[in-house]
Formats: structure tokens, C-alpha cells, sequence
């Protein structure tokens, strides 16, 4: 679970990261906006198959009953926003308003990571998603057959 969420989070901080700003820095809002958006076209069939996965371990996710603050991924993305604004709270407006003025070069980053971390990350956590299928499929009368 722990790729998992290392990957949700790396697709999802974009998302979050625009959003905080749009929040707390608005003249940076409508560019930040136009960035996440062109980002997520040019990495669509990327972001896909991580929905994929996290769908696959969101049902396993909820099958463990986890801890209260680990339920689904939906409040995963609220505890990230939250740590997000728990990071920031000391921060003065001033150096919050420059923190998103950097999120261009932020987003160049996360095109190289789509390019490459993301990417093998993705791999692994496929393959791994894979391997926990095969061993949660029920026995064919086959394999039944030979267990005995």
C-alpha cells in the first residue's frame, strides 16, 4: 500500500498545490490553473492508469480496515491538503505569494517525473497489483485437483 500511496501522491500534488495556491495567492491562480491543466492532457493516459491502481487498492484499502485516518483515498488527498496548510500556516503572506510564482518550475518537474519516476513506479506498483490478483483469485477445479 505504501507504493500506492507514494504514487497518489505524486500525481496528486500538483492538484494541491494549485489549489493552496489559487486559495492563499490568487494573482497566481489563472496560470497555475492553465499549467495543471495542460499537465494533466500531455499525462492523461499516465493519470489513468494510476486511477487504475489506487481504485485496486482503495478495494483492498477498505477490505484491511485500516486506521480511522487511512479509510479511502479521498481522505488520504484531505490529509495531504491539510498537512499542505499546516506546513504553510507560519509562512507570511509575502513568501506564500513567491512559493507560487515557483510552481511553473515545479510543474516542469513533475513532466520529467511523469517522464520517468512516476512511470517505473507505476510499473512496479502494476506488477505488484498483479501478483496480489493471482494470489486472491479463487482455485480453478483444476488447481483444486491438485491439492489433493
Amino acid at each position: 500500500m505504501d507504493l500506492v500511496g507514494q504514487l497518489f501522491g505524486s500525481v496528486e500534488s500538483p492538484r494541491l498545490i494549485r489549489d493552496f495556491c489559487a486559495a492563499r495567492s490568487p494573482g497566481t491562480a489563472s496560470e497555475n490553473a492553465r499549467l495543471y491543466d495542460e499537465w494533466r492532457s500531455r499525462h492523461l493516459e499516465l493519470l489513468e492508469a494510476v486511477a487504475i491502481q489506487v481504485a485496486h487498492a482503495e478495494v483492498r484499502l477498505t477490505q484491511q480496515n485500516p486506521p480511522v485516518e487511512a479509510k479511502s483515498f479521498d481522505q488520504i488527498r484531505s490529509n495531504m491538503a491539510a498537512q499542505l496548510d499546516a506546513s504553510m500556516k507560519e509562512r507570511s503572506p509575502e513568501w506564500i505569494v513567491q512559493f507560487c510564482r515557483t510552481y511553473p518550475r515545479f510543474m516542469e518537474k513533475k513532466d520529467e517525473e511523469a517522464r520517468t519516476s512516476i512511470q517505473q513506479l507505476l510499473s512496479t506498483v502494476e506488477q505488484a497489483d498483479k501478483e496480489l490478483a493471482s494470489r486472491s483469485k479463487p482455485n480453478t477445479s483444476l488447481e483444486r485437483t491438485r491439492e489433493r
